[in-house]
């Protein structure tokens, strides 16, 4: 993985298998500071097989942000080969970063990074999103980076739980 500049006590690195306690811990913060619409659980057999097969999948990328004691940032990601529009494309699954590692542009590296694997990965697009349930604070900072970083909106997404 390339070097980053980043502030001098976090570093980038793929996620290992040892990781997913960290990685589960932190999917845990992102899903209650922005209110899913749906029930997050504890760490069972199914989420373990999820992540490690995330981890050790070529199509997969983990991203861990750490400082010297611990991770304190997640970015997974996957390609998606799409044959109808003739491209292949990675897509944030998840991204979060907690309060103590949101130091300068640390989190804008772990973009860069999805960015610099897609295009090893012969991917063309890189897709991000925005929860509609996030505060408008979050939304509009996040608006305000996702532009600089020369991204666009493309779509809307509905959701609706089914009985």
């Amino acid at each position: 993985m390339p070097q980053y500049d980043l502030p001098y006590d976090l570093a980038l690195r793929e996620a290992t298998v040892e990781d997913i306690p960290a990685i589960h811990d932190m999917y845990l913060h992102a899903a209650e500071a922005t209110d899913l619409p749906f029930e997050v659980g504890e760490m069972n057999e199914e989420l373990k097989t999820f992540y490690t097969s995330c981890i050790n999948s070529p199509d997969c990328l983990v991203l861990l942000l750490v400082t010297s004691e611990k991770p304190v940032g997640v970015l997974v990601a996957s390609k998606l080969v799409i044959p109808l529009f003739k491209t292949a494309s990675v897509n944030e699954i998840l991204w979060w970063v907690e309060p103590e590692g949101r130091k300068g542009i640390a989190p804008l590296r772990m973009i860069q990074a999805m960015e610099e694997w897609g295009k090893l990965n012969e991917c063309t697009h890189v897709k991000l999103g925005l929860l509609s349930n996030m505060s408008r604070k979050q939304t509009k900072r996040l608006h305000k980076i996702y532009r600089k970083k020369g991204y666009k909106p493309f779509s809307t997404t509905y959701y609706k739980e089914l009985d």
